[in-house]
């Protein structure tokens, strides 16, 4: 079970993602299979963290609410303390984010008490994101340097496209005047997950500079930046990043033929 959840997690990051949901619910049906409190509890773990790099925030708030359910009735705070980070995150998304934002930080300073640091560079990312949310965005920025910290520390660097691009995306939204800072965080981003054949993050990356790229009147670089990220990417609703990328592309194709008309 436990080596299924993690092909899971590690599919999604190489860019196969309709096979990491195959394998996530692989694990969640062993689990329930060998009936074990423990097992389910694993599963629905990594399935809250999968859902949660899909950036499907409803997906996500289901599966921490069912780890929820079983890790605090039996007493498991660890799950117990990382289920109420990503739930938090998912009801700030949709809800409140400045309540989400507060709830997810207890959480998250209650699961870092006794000295746990797996998966704390994602958390920081979560809570940063609420944070961005609020209009907060030193306050966003500074959890994004605990994360990558974090990482430096423990060598759990998997998550650092993701904190690089959530970086950029800050950047250029508090200043978007000025996007040099945010294209340099972004091209990070994109230099990491290629170094890691993380394909998944590398195409988030990309659109995300290729959209920046557009809206500041370089479509050229857009187009030269998506393109290859998109190689082999076929339309999924695991990624609906995929299609928005194969959207703008064709825009920015289309754009450039009218110009050379």
């Amino acid at each position: 079970m436990t080596a299924s959840a993690f092909l899971a997690l590690t599919e999604w990051h190489l860019g196969d993602v309709d096979r990491a949901r195959q394998h996530i619910h692989q694990a969640i049906r062993r689990a329930d299979e060998l009936a074990d409190v423990t097992t389910i509890a694993t599963a629905l773990f990594f399935r809250t963290i999968l859902e949660s790099r899909r950036d499907d925030v409803c997906a996500t708030r289901f599966a921490a609410d069912a780890l929820l359910k079983l890790s605090e009735e039996y007493g498991m705070k660890t799950y117990s303390d990382e289920g109420q980070v990503y739930a938090n995150w998912a009801r700030g998304r949709v809800l409140d984010p400045g309540v989400g934002a507060n709830a997810a930080m207890q959480a998250l300073t209650a699961y870092l008490a006794p000295g746990n640091k797996a998966d704390a560079p994602s958390l920081h990312g979560s809570l940063a994101e609420l944070e961005a949310m609020t209009g907060e965005p030193v306050a966003a920025l500074a959890q994004i340097d605990r994360g990558l910290a974090i990482a430096e520390e423990t060598g759990e660097h998997f998550t650092d496209a993701y904190l690089h691009r959530l970086r950029g995306e800050i950047l250029f939204k508090r200043d978007p005047t000025d996007p040099a800072p945010a294209e340099d965080a972004y091209r990070t981003a994109i230099a990491i997950a290629k170094k890691q054949a993380a394909r998944g993050y590398e195409l988030l990356a990309s659109l995300a500079l290729a959209k920046l790229y557009q809206s500041t009147g370089r479509p050229a670089d857009a187009r030269a930046t998506l393109a290859p990220a998109l190689e082999g990417f076929a339309p999924t609703d695991e990624m609906p990043e995929i299609a928005e990328a194969q959207a703008l592309l064709v825009a920015i194709e289309a754009g450039a033929h009218v110009r050379h008309e």
